[in-house]
């Protein structure tokens, strides 16, 4: 290009520029607009993107919030621009902390309503759904959208707090790093603290009946609006939408991507959902189980010690079914049928063991223990794991109510069980929480839960195998009110399939919070309705993961395989499975068996392949670190 062309085109885009706002503003393109467009070379070449640029009036800053989303109920709070390497208040998952920004980003707050009108000091109050997107600068954009998926109840004031990024924010900055726009939401309601994922005040109104408004955007209103809300902004900012959009979800956010598969089923074009909090009638309340048999069958918790004791045996006894050698972990909870009533080296002295430690088990603990691992039962009886082991699909077995948390997984309080095990000191407040929601009486609640009808007194002490007041009545309770709210358990994925959508489902096997087995029951149940395992993989791949716990490895020392070795907490795995999916939804590579490794921070690197359900790992011989000494079969 000569001077005098080039001089031309500059002169040209000036006066596109200046005329654009002008033109947008009156939703039409004048004669004399289109006559300069054209004289600038426009609709060919690089004029297409010097147009683009000339028709995005928004920058980041304060003009943002004039964008119309088209309805009165949703606006831009505030906007800013972040420089690369400038301090940023990123809430995690410890106290807060500062950050420097990767990249030039543009943090925008957005809110939805109408949330649920109310009191300031009533938890149940919402001025609406509080959404959060990073955008990396307009030359950085990859023309990828993420959406990033909460985790338990969700929650914290950071999501409209214009000055801090929030915890599930922060866990995504290294993807603007790399060019995608990101987003997340509160869910609809706020929380006392930065970072609230398990306050659940919320969910109960002042009359002790459930806060269907702001429920339902937990369920999800929420992250349909906020995928809807960020490309129209994005739209706005960069000029065009997203040509690709994709959902990171852990958890709850697990769940999240799964429902919006089924309800939403043109939102994303790639899905990964871990460790999802499907079955939540189900699965919630079901987390308390460990805690009710304690109480019933033995008056409290069984310490710390024995439950670390008992975990380990299981291990010791399984771990080893697939190599010959001890993993640490075990791969294959199917054929592991461990029964500590029947291990002497375990039980007590007095209950005919050889166990004289302070770490042995009564044999009344060693049956309490089978009953957890199998999961809560209508009679409450402990069942023979060499008979039934509890892990049965695609369906329950004849009075079984929901899946247990299976062998091999922590049980006591510790830091891979985010502080609180099912079978530790206190019941997980989640299920106990949920009691209450349940029984409309806060007093089933944990003592964190407060009502104005009064507080959490952990009333679900109080249940049994029978009657009207058991454990079972108050699990059919939970599911005859809320299936429909979010179980998130719906088979029929036809539109997201027929829209080209697809998704990578996965469930560490030894999850200390959502037991794996609801999320084979689910996959199960695809099956059936979609027509098949070759119909359905078309579209969706399912992996049983052993040695990871709730997104994270299942113990200090385990050395868990993920796909590209991350195994930080929550999202780690899923940042090596996403370029997976973007070559799954982009270019038709669907994957099979993934290649993963565990973290170097583990000890020496542990290489092996993740199998896609219901394939399951086979040795070879060889090397058990190295992938090649595997296959799935």
């Amino acid at each position: 290009m000569n001077s005098r062309t080039k001089e031309h085109r500059q002169s040209c885009w000036s006066v596109l520029a200046a005329l654009a706002p002008l033109s947008l503003s009156r939703r039409l393109i004048g004669a004399t607009f289109l006559a300069v467009l054209s004289a600038c070379g426009g609709g060919s070449g690089g004029g297409a993107s010097l147009w683009q640029q000339a028709a995005t009036k928004y920058q980041c800053d304060d003009g943002l919030t004039s964008l119309d989303f088209g309805d009165a109920q949703s606006k831009v709070v505030s906007a800013r621009m972040i420089a690369a390497g400038a301090p940023v208040s990123a809430v995690q998952l410890t106290p807060a902390a500062t950050a420097a920004a990767p990249v030039d980003m543009c943090l925008v707050k957005i809110i939805v309503g109408p949330g649920n009108p109310g009191s300031a000091d009533d938890p149940a109050t919402s001025a609406g759904i509080g959404i959060e997107v990073l955008l990396p600068a307009k030359s950085a954009w990859n023309h990828r959208y993420i959406g990033m998926g909460n985790l338990v109840y969700a929650g914290g004031a950071a999501h409209q707090d214009p000055k801090k990024v929030s915890t599930v924010t922060s866990f995504g900055m290294g993807q603007v790093a790399q060019g995608y726009v990101i987003s997340s939401s509160d869910d609809g309601h706020a929380g006392p603290a930065d970072f609230s994922p398990y306050y659940s005040d919320w969910i109960m109104k002042a009359d002790g009946k459930p806060n269907t408004a702001l429920l339902e955007d937990w369920a999800a209103r929420a992250p349909h609006e906020t995928a809807v809300k960020t490309k129209a902004l994005i739209k706005a900012y960069y000029g065009k939408g997203p040509e690709y959009s994709y959902w990171n979800g852990t958890s709850t956010g697990g769940r999240e991507g799964l429902m919006l598969a089924q309800r939403y089923p043109r939102d994303f074009n790639g899905i990964i959902s871990a460790v999802p909090a499907i079955n939540w009638p189900s699965f919630a309340p079901s987390s308390v189980w460990p805690q009710v048999v304690m109480h019933q069958d033995l008056g409290g918790p069984i310490p710390a010690e024995k439950l670390i004791a008992a975990n380990n045996a299981s291990i010791r006894a399984c771990d080893s079914d697939l190599t010959g050698q001890h993993d640490g972990y075990i791969s294959d909870l199917s054929s592991c049928r461990f029964d500590p009533t029947r291990d002497t080296a375990l039980l007590c002295t007095s209950s005919g063991g050889t166990n004289s430690t302070s770490a042995c088990l009564s044999l009344a603990e060693a049956r309490v223990l089978d009953k957890i691992w199998y999961g809560p039962r209508t009679d409450g009886d402990a069942v023979d794991p060499a008979v039934d082991n509890g892990w049965n699909f695609p369906r329950l077995s004849k009075g079984q109510i929901w899946y247990g948390y299976n062998r091999g997984t922590l049980l006591h309080d510790n830091p891979f069980a985010f502080g609180t095990g099912v079978a530790g000191a206190d019941a997980f407040t989640v299920g106990a929480d949920w009691m209450a929601l349940t029984m409309g009486n806060p007093a089933f609640g944990s003592p964190a839960f407060t009502n104005k009808l009064g507080k959490g007194e952990d009333l679900w002490r109080t249940l049994d195998y029978a009657g009207d007041q058991s454990f079972a009545a108050v699990i059919a309770k939970s599911q005859l009110r809320f299936a429909d709210l979010n179980a998130t358990d719906n088979p029929d994925l036809s539109e997201f399939k027929k829209a080209g959508g697809k998704i990578i489902h996965w469930h560490g096997m030894a999850d200390t919070q959502i037991p794996a087995g609801g999320s084979v029951h689910y996959y199960e149940s695809v099956l059936e309705r979609m027509g098949g395992l070759p119909a359905v993989q078309e579209f969706y791949r399912f992996y049983l993961v052993p040695g990871m716990g709730h997104g994270l490895p299942s113990d200090p020392t385990v050395r868990a395989p993920v796909p590209g070795g991350d195994t930080s907490p929550l999202f780690g795995a899923n940042s090596g499975l996403l370029p997976i999916l973007r070559e799954w939804v982009e270019n038709a590579r669907a994957p099979n068996d993934i290649a993963a490794e565990s973290s170097p921070s583990m000890g020496a690197v542990r290489k092996r392949l993740w199998c896609a359900y219901p394939r399951k790992l086979r040795y070879l011989g060889g090397d058990p670190d190295i992938a090649a000494s595997f296959a799935c079969s």
